[in-house]
C-alpha cells in the first residue's frame, strides 16, 4: 500500500490505459540529409521481409520519408524519387519578407511521391 492507499501492482493490473491495436514495429525516423536517406534502406529490407510497421513517427527529413511511405506509397517509388532528387528540385531560395525559401517545389515533390493527401488518410499512422 502508498500513502494514497493503492498499491502499484493494482494501479498497473487495472490500469485503463488503451491496449494497442495494431500488431508490429515502430518506427522512429531522424532527420539530417544522408541519414535519412539511410532510413529508406532500413524500410525496403522490413517490406522485403514482411515486418510489419504498426506506426512511424519522424522528424526532418524523417517525417517526410515517413509520410510517404505511410502514405502507401511503394518503396520502389520513394527510393527512385530520392536518387534522382537534387536540392534545387525541393527548396527555392530567395529574399522576401516571408522567409529565404519557398515550400512550393517541396509540395509538388509531396504530391507527386504520396499516395494520400490528408494525415487521416495515411495507410500507417
Amino acid at each position: 500500500m502508498t500513502r494514497h492507499g493503492y498499491s502499484a501492482r493494482r494501479t498497473l493490473n487495472e490500469s485503463s490505459a488503451a491496449k494497442p491495436s495494431r500488431a508490429g514495429v515502430g518506427l522512429a525516423l531522424g532527420g539530417g540529409f544522408a541519414r535519412g536517406f539511410a532510413h529508406l534502406g532500413v524500410l525496403q529490407v522490413l517490406e522485403q521481409n514482411h515486418v510489419p510497421i504498426s506506426h512511424i513517427a519522424g522528424t526532418s527529413v524523417g517525417s517526410i520519408l515517413g509520410a510517404a511511405y505511410a502514405s502507401g506509397a511503394p518503396i520502389s517509388r520513394i527510393i527512385e524519387t530520392c536518387r534522382t532528387l537534387r536540392l534545387r528540385d525541393i527548396a527555392r531560395w530567395r529574399v522576401s519578407r516571408l522567409g529565404l525559401a519557398s515550400n512550393q517545389r517541396l509540395e509538388n515533390l509531396i504530391e507527386r511521391v504520396f499516395d494520400s493527401r490528408h494525415f487521416e488518410d495515411l495507410r500507417i499512422p
